[in-house]
């Protein structure tokens, strides 16, 4: 159906109500896929081989999916609106670095009950949609807040109150400008009244 659609961007409608098997197989052009909220459920295949698309949205509508329905994805994050996972076929991330994507999900409740669920609990980094957000609101470094990343390390340059959270809220470092040494991982650096985040 969508197999040969050459748009970065898809957005299925509120009328599609499943997703055929291979509906979008071997599609190399698509990046994102926001699922409309009547889809109850994703055929066998239905991604399978889109190398390309690094974000999907998946609507709580959506209850199961079948075998293979996301192998070899390009995920870096999935969002899901569903506070209960939906039931997974075989392999459905077969190919998938799931452990270096963001799985999205509603509240910290979900997190538990994804973290509990079968396919679903191998995300290396499971975090809620509040929490995303705040992610995707800070701006990428820039020189404005003095921030920048040198031989593994943070450095500030900025003569301000600094901040270092994980993505997770937890706060890691503090001080004035200077340089920071933390472990490989996304960090927030907040620099006065600036935000950026960046990746060690």
């Amino acid at each position: 159906l969508f197999q040969g659609v050459n748009a970065q961007k898809i957005i299925l409608p509120e009328t599609v109500t499943i997703i055929d098997n291979y509906a979008f197989n071997l599609n190399k052009a698509v990046t994102d896929v926001i699922i409309g909220n009547n889809v109850t459920s994703i055929g066998n295949n239905a991604f399978n081989g889109c190398s390309a698309l690094e974000k999907i949205t998946i609507p709580a509508s959506v209850t199961e999916t079948g075998r293979n329905a996301f192998k070899d994805c390009g995920f870096k994050v999935v969002i899901c609106k569903g506070e209960t996972p939906a039931k997974l076929g075989s392999q459905a991330f077969s190919g998938v670095d799931v452990a270096s994507a963001t799985l999205v999900v509603p509240n910290e409740a979900a997190i538990a009950t994804y973290k509990a669920a079968k396919q679903w609990m191998n995300f290396g980094t499971i975090i809620t949609q509040e929490q995303y957000n705040i992610m995707t609101d800070i701006a990428q470094v820039t020189e404005e807040a003095g921030v920048s990343v040198n031989n593994g390390k943070i450095i500030v340059a900025n003569d301000a109150e600094v901040a270092i959270y994980t993505f997770t809220g937890k706060l890691v470092a503090a001080g004035k400008a200077g340089e920071y040494s933390l472990p490989k991982g996304n960090y927030i650096v907040k620099v006065g009244n600036n935000a950026v985040k960046v990746r060690l």
